[in-house]
């Protein structure tokens, strides 16, 4: 199943370089997988005529499919939950920082197993969703990354980093997500910005994984860009 969907963020990756050659453009994709939570996806960020990629008006398209698993008490619950979203958003950089803000639509459908009426995201659900992002610069090679985002019918996420390195970056994380239903936490350390040339970029990550009521374990992933001009 991994496998099928690491080749299907791929292959969605290749379809987006291939048809928005656009100037100022960003795809994206990855996944993130731990015991009993999962998410996987791809992504699209282009600039507006006369705006650029960190300083102007972009938009943004997403996909993704997100997984996890809570205990109702009654039982234990595992959601499978794929999204979509269009965010229009504005990005500001200075030598010494950078954020971005964005407001769109999400639409996600949530497929509980077994299934759990009180769960507010259940099956199809439209939500506005708002995103924010930002970067302080201490000195050249140490900085603070926030970023995260909120659907008010389907949950939030939110992930703090402190990037080491003047190339590639590594440091620790901390990541929270969730809904009404259930929280998940992580620990761990990343690296990320590898170049592997052509605008490609990479990185990794890994760490402790937990969700409120449930043994915590490992957490890995990986990213990939693509600058597009």
């Amino acid at each position: 199943m991994l496998k099928r969907i690491q080749l299907t963020l791929l292959i969605a990756l290749t379809l987006l370089y291939s048809i928005c050659k656009a100037e100022g453009s960003l795809a994206l994709t990855g996944f993130e997988s731990a015991k009993n939570n999962g998410y996987y996806y791809v992504g699209f960020l282009n600039a507006f005529e006369g705006s650029s990629l960190g300083n102007g008006y972009v938009q943004r398209f997403w996909a993704d499919y997100l997984t996890y698993q809570y205990n109702n008490g009654i039982g234990d619950v595992n959601a499978k939950a794929p999204g979509l979203a269009y965010s229009l958003g504005y990005q500001k950089s200075t030598e010494t920082q950078s954020w971005g803000a964005y407001l769109g639509i999400q639409g996600r459908k949530t497929n509980l197993t077994p299934d759990d009426a009180g769960n507010d995201s259940r099956g199809n659900r439209g939500s506005l969703v708002v995103a924010l992002e930002g970067k302080q610069k201490i000195v050249d090679s140490l900085a603070v990354e926030l970023m995260g985002n909120y659907a008010p019918n389907t949950g939030y996420w939110s992930r703090a980093r402190v990037p080491v390195g003047t190339t590639f970056k590594t440091g620790p994380e901390y990541a929270i997500q969730g809904n009404s239903n259930y929280q998940n936490q992580k620990v761990g350390w990343f690296v990320s910005d590898i170049d592997l040339g052509s605008g490609f970029k990479t990185g990794a990550k890994a760490g402790y994984s937990k969700n409120n009521g449930l043994g915590g374990s490992i957490y890995f992933g990986l990213d990939l860009t693509k600058y597009i001009e």
